[in-house]
């Protein structure tokens, strides 16, 4: 955890929708929000504040450009968590199965901020979905199934459970990964069915697998935009699991910049 006296960066996460299923009184009833608890302990574990955003449903037009300015203006910084799919549609591509449709009011949420985030230079970090909506952001397609397009991919998920599948990535000797590292491999944990394969332009690779699937990048030409396909919230839990320390401090250090 940071020593540093004075406010803490406050970080906003963007949530899951979640629908209710009307049915009885209970809270499974009514639609909620929801974030991965371990996001929050991520930040405040390295000294940083979480502030999950709403989801302004309801709200369109000027109104909408004005709460979105506004929560920018809010936070020093914004984490794009995992969740599911994105709608194809946003990379110009017809969902594989129904079930792969993606997620319409999230994605609105998050393609409208980022857009704010990057015209204001905040920084952003994104965990697997998070990675794959800057991708998209960015001008980028995305593999909508790696077991069934990929041939002889490594295993990106497991039936067994969240996050229990894990492999190494290679990092670019010249990029961001390598220089808090110092090591020419890390192994990461793995939870998704979606990938990229070829980046959109203004990204820069930092790291990818033995299946050629990218496994992070950055926008070099912004103050602090990183993604990775695996997720660092979890990585504690494991020793033989990357260090998400150079990763969250080097994320915060800007965020904390930004609210000088």
């Amino acid at each position: 955890m940071s020593g540093a006296i004075g406010r803490w960066p406050v970080i906003g996460i963007t949530p899951r929708f979640v629908a209710g299923d009307h049915i009885g009184a209970g809270s499974s009833s009514v639609d909620r929000l929801a974030t991965v608890d371990a996001n929050h302990q991520l930040l405040t574990r390295f000294g940083a504040l979480s502030l999950t955003f709403p989801m302004l449903r309801e709200l369109h037009g000027a109104a909408r450009r004005s709460a979105i300015l506004q929560l920018c203006e809010c936070v020093d910084g914004l984490l794009l968590q995992g969740g599911t799919d994105i709608e194809p549609a946003r990379y110009g591509q017809a969902p594989l199965r129904p079930e792969w449709s993606g997620d319409p009011i999230r994605d609105r949420l998050e393609f409208d901020l980022v857009e704010v985030f990057l015209a204001q230079d905040k920084p952003i970090l994104g965990i697997c979905r998070g990675f794959q909506v800057l991708q998209v952001v960015f001008g980028g397609s995305l593999v909508q199934d790696i077991p069934s397009q990929l041939a002889g991919s490594l295993q990106h998920d497991s039936s067994e459970g969240y996050c229990h599948a894990s492999h190494e990535v290679t990092l670019n000797r010249d990029g961001f990964f390598y220089a808090k590292h110092r090591s020419d491999t890390l192994r990461v944990n793995s939870a998704h069915h979606q990938g990229v394969i070829a980046l959109a332009s203004g990204l820069t690779r930092e790291a990818a697998a033995a299946d050629g699937v990218i496994e992070a990048f950055r926008a070099p030409a912004q103050r602090f935009v990183v993604a990775v396909q695996w997720h660092p919230e979890f990585h504690h839990v494991d020793p033989t699991l990357a260090d998400p320390a150079p990763l969250m401090q080097a994320f915060l250090a800007a965020a904390s910049e930004v609210k000088k």
